[in-house]
């Protein structure tokens, strides 16, 4: 009888704890099942795909006639001067960061402005927010046929409100205009909305205090408001940095009678002319090449955040604070 309670005691303290984690975590599992499946299936999948595919000479049709060549493909869009993927990545790696130098800070910027004055409240903000953030729901190729007509040579409604006679989709550094508009226009709606719910969760007594220390509207902004809304800024840098680094549909939609169209083209446009047609031999050099474009995109929010990182005072405040005490 003593060996069958004992048995009895420890079944009841193992369907206990099973219980308990199941409590504990089963919701948790639960809910997070679908993301993993689907991290695992578009993402982890297709970047383990990738990855061997740009270790071979990769035919995608027939991969019998597969050919392994190590990183010669890294070497050849990265250092191999001769090659048409070296000059084809790295002209179009120039213009995609250019492109990145001009939109970012204008993407922050706009939206930061905005959500700072929409939470002071003014009359209608509530539809103010709608409408900024509106532009942000539609189709991109919607939008883009929304810009084509507005820039049009011929009867576009820019063109005739300013009496102008510019054919803005026909020369690059023109297209290149209208594609920082298009981004600007359909792009700030997400930063908005993380700007401002940044900015309302700020506590009012630091503007009071600021506000008795003597502190202006500028400073208040300058000193309060962008500090406590660190954390914001960030996510909305990281994010606009790796999203237009993979600039592609706004290029392909205005860019379609720009001559020379090279001039306009993207890393993300360049591996998709790659892979159209029935060139399948190019898949292991357009995988490599998206993972060169990864690694700099990788480089350049590593950047970001090494910039953007928690400074701590370390040792040279300690010490100038015990110099403090013992002069007092």
């Amino acid at each position: 009888m003593t060996g069958r309670r004992l048995t009895l005691e420890e079944y009841s303290r193992r369907e206990a704890r099973l219980t308990s984690l199941f409590r504990k975590y089963g919701l948790v599992l639960l809910f997070t099942l679908p993301y993993f499946v689907m991290f695992g299936l578009f993402f982890l999948y297709p970047f383990v795909k990738g990855l061997i595919m740009s270790l071979y000479k990769y035919n995608y049709a027939n991969p019998a006639e597969n050919e392994w060549r190590g990183f010669q493909n890294f070497y050849k869009i990265l250092f191999d001067a001769e090659s048409s993927y070296f000059q084809d990545f790295w002209s179009s790696l120039g213009r995609t960061v250019t492109v990145n130098l001009v939109l970012v800070p204008l993407c922050i910027l706009i939206p930061l402005l905005l959500a700072y004055l929409v939470n002071t409240k003014p009359w209608g903000y509530k539809w103010y927010r709608a409408i900024i953030y509106l532009p942000g729901i539609f189709p991109l190729t919607a939008t883009g046929v929304i810009f084509l007509n507005l820039f049009n040579y011929q009867y576009g409604f820019v063109n005739s409100l300013f009496g102008t006679d510019v054919n803005w989709l026909l020369n690059p550094e023109t297209t290149w205009v209208v594609i920082v508009l298009f981004c600007i226009w359909g792009g700030i709606g997400t930063n908005f909305v993380i700007f401002s719910a940044g900015l309302q969760g700020i506590d009012k007594s630091l503007f009071e205090a600021g506000a008795i220390d003597g502190a202006n509207k500028l400073q208040q902004v300058v000193c309060i408001s962008l500090p406590q809304i660190k954390n914001q800024l960030i996510i909305g840098l990281f994010t606009t940095i790796t999203g237009y680094m993979n600039l592609y549909g706004q290029n392909y939609i205005l860019g379609a009678f720009t001559q020379p169209q090279k001039d306009i083209y993207t890393v993300i446009y360049v591996i998709q002319n790659q892979l159209m047609g029935t060139r399948y031999e190019v898949y292991g050099m357009v995988s490599a090449m998206a993972i060169c474009l990864g690694l700099f995109i990788g480089l350049f929010t590593g950047l970001q955040m090494f910039v953007t990182r928690e400074r701590k005072g370390g040792h040279r405040h300690a010490k100038a604070f015990l110099a403090f005490q013992k002069q007092g």
